[in-house]
């Protein structure tokens, strides 16, 4: 998958509304391969309520879930159906589905991401502060609700879900996964409901989801925490002395008007994903979370805060709202005030405020606004957050198996100094993480050395750059680019052959090692290019240039890399010679002169030439010349102790020792 997760959260949507969901079958006979397992009555469950089918006697709860499976689930739960192109050209349907896209799919299904989502709960997670874009907002949400938890202190959103894994959250979700109301009094937890339904003095403590085949709802005397209207198409929706603290409009299509009147406690109204114009009266607050809606505020609300882009809102003529709150994650909004707007503050870049109406005091923090509206008292501040702020991403469109990625973000921004996050990710996996000050920095770069697999034709490279302040304000702005890379089991050898050279061409710098090497790749494809074979089962190769010992496991021809140290090689005059030599030998004891001791030693070439330690002090464990990194010996390969230890450990006597 290489779209960044928003685009894909979007395009999930749609496949949620549109999918079919298969066919599955009832519990059969005894599954022996769940007995005992942390969740068998949550599979048992699954297969009895068919979220999930059996697999030739086996439930494979413990295997990695895939798009079609978690797909086939949710369309299951929430009833979807009809058709659609399921690949899209975004992802493989067999694929495995990581925590974080997990995440991102439940939160949008289920519209658990609130407008202005409480973030601080992933401060608690080792891994929470490098959360960003759609993963940030979905795992606040479910850890908020208590619906999914970390791993050793970690979210690790990029480890695989297992089948059982995701069925848990499911049924933390709804713990009362039942599309018959006959009868229904209390529920310990939320529920789905199937079909036109009309219910009566029920208590929930959970979420209540009405599913894609409900259109006409009838509720009286309801009390939950939130009701959520996932419709094909809304009919009549019709509520009579209920307590409900979020009404959740997200069907796909249809038009509602909805008051709540004098009868009915409604704290908030949601607009969520879907279709359809919603008309709201006299209700406290509403947020509108989706994009592309149509909203018409006809009553005097307190409360109006937008997350969702490209909405169009209009304040009617008579109606008012003492606090309107654009986001900065809302984006291309339009708003008409044709009534009265006490106080209305801006963030979501390119805002557009208009009408006859009266906007009492506006805050403009939004980039490329367009404020037409009658304004009594505006203020603006542009170079807030990241609004003034713009990077560009520069990467190459392909690259060869053996190089290594090299990206910069440009940073444009005013001179004004912010300390702001920046952070790289490949595929969605964090890279780096690091603070700079924007208005002072105006370049960061990459250098990656890029590990696929022999069926990865690209990645995606992205960076990322956040913002935070005191009272919880977040903001991140984002560029990305995919690099089309050549698959490592594809190189022609005269061309690796011309990248390795030797001869050292540094600066005399443990630095400089420890920023210049050839990738895996290189080393791989460059030894089982020369043919090199070795009597034992490793082969090992000291390259001058770069000042590395890289250890091979193997054959000929089919070298892989197991080890690689930074070392020391013959300094001018005492270089060390290259060709191709074997392990003659060996010493614990290693040599011992009047100024310096070494130990181990293992011999090549000849008893005069060997890799050792350090220098120490005679007869001591006191280092006397720390240097390395830089040819600096009289011949021999000086090595840290730990990497000179596991060579005297491993490496056989007749190993192949290549210097070059």
């Amino acid at each position: 998958m290489k779209k960044i997760i928003g685009r894909l959260v979007s395009f999930v949507l749609c496949l949620i509304l549109l999918t079919g969901t298969g066919s599955a079958i009832a519990v059969g006979a005894g599954y022996s391969d769940i007995r005992g397992h942390w969740a068998e009555s949550t599979l048992l469950r699954a297969l009895n309520d068919t979220l999930i089918e059996d697999a030739g006697g086996s439930l494979r709860q413990d295997d990695p879930i895939t798009w079609a499976e978690m797909l086939t689930i949710v369309c299951s739960v929430l009833s979807a159906d009809g058709t659609a192109d399921p690949a899209g050209g975004h992802f493989d349907k067999a694929q495995t589905v990581t925590r974080g896209k997990a995440f991102t799919v439940l939160a949008e299904a289920f519209q658990l991401i609130g407008a202005d989502q409480d973030m601080s709960v992933l401060s608690k997670f080792s891994d929470g502060n490098t959360l960003s874009g759609a993963y940030r907002p979905a795992a606040a949400a479910l850890v908020s609700r208590g619906f999914v938890g970390g791993i050793n202190g970690a979210l690790h959103m990029n480890r695989s879900i297992s089948r059982a894994e995701f069925l848990t959250v499911i049924y933390k979700i709804l713990p009362e996964y039942k599309k018959d109301v006959t009868g229904l009094s209390s529920v310990p937890g939320g529920a789905v409901f199937s079909g036109d339904a009309s219910i009566s003095g029920a208590q929930f403590s959970g979420g209540v989801y009405f599913d894609c085949a409900s259109s006409n709802i009838r509720l009286q005397n309801i009390t939950a925490p939130s009701v959520i209207l996932r419709s094909d198409r809304l009919g009549t929706l019709s509520l009579s002395t209920c307590k409900i603290d979020r009404l959740v409009f997200a069907a796909a299509g249809g038009d509602a008007v909805f008051s709540p009147g004098f009868t009915s406690d409604i704290k908030t109204a949601v607009v969520g994903t879907g279709g359809g114009k919603i008309t709201l009266g006299a209700v406290p607050n509403v947020e509108v979370t989706g994009s592309n809606r149509e909203v018409v505020i006809t009553g005097s609300i307190k409360s109006l805060l937008v997350s969702g882009s490209n909405n169009k809102i209009t304040v009617a003529p008579g109606a008012a709202v003492d606090s309107v709150k654009v986001l900065v994650s809302g984006a291309g909004n339009a708003l008409s005030v044709t009534g009265l707007v006490r106080e209305c503050s801006v963030f979501g870049p390119n805002t557009v405020i208009s009408g006859t109406g009266t906007l009492l005091k506006l805050l403009d923090n939004a980039k490329n606004s367009s404020i037409t509206a009658n304004t009594v008292n505006t203020a603006s501040n542009k170079g807030y957050g990241l609004n003034d702020v713009s990077i560009t991403l520069t990467a190459p469109e392909h690259l060869s198996a053996y190089e290594k990625l090299k990206a910069s973000a440009a940073i444009k921004a005013p001179d004004t100094s912010r300390l702001c996050r920046g952070a790289w990710y490949i595929d969605d996996i964090l890279i780096s993480l690091f603070e700079l000050d924007v208005g002072a920095t105006d370049t960061v770069s990459l250098d990656y050395d890029i590990k696929t697999d022999g069926a990865q034709t690209s990645v995606t490279v992205t960076f990322v750059l956040s913002y935070s302040d005191s009272g919880g304000y977040y903001q991140e702005i984002r560029s990305e680019k995919t690099v089309t890379v050549q698959p490592p089991t594809k190189f022609d050898a005269s061309e690796v052959l011309s990248l390795v050279t030797t001869g050292y061409t540094g600066d005399h710098t443990l630095a400089w090692a420890e920023s210049n090497d050839y990738n895996d790749t290189v080393k791989n494809a460059w030894v089982n290019a020369k043919g090199y074979s070795s009597k034992t089962e490793y082969l090992i190769w000291v390259n001058i240039t770069h000042q590395r010992v890289n250890v091979f496991t193997g054959s000929a021809g089919q070298w892989s890399l197991v080890k690689t140290c930074i070392v020391g090689t013959g300094a001018s005059g005492h270089d060390t010679p290259t060709g191709v030599f074997k392990v003659i030998g060996r010493s614990a004891r290693g040599w011992t002169t009047k100024t310096y001791t070494v130990k181990p030693v293992i011999f090549f070439l000849n008893y005069a030439y060997g890799f050792h330690s350090r220098l120490y002090e005679p007869g001591t464990t006191n280092v006397n010349d720390a240097r390395i990194g830089f040819p600096v010996s009289h011949g021999c390969v000086r090595m840290y102790d730990e990497d000179v230890a596991w060579i005297y450990d491993n490496i056989a006597v007749n190993t192949t020792v290549v210097v070059y």
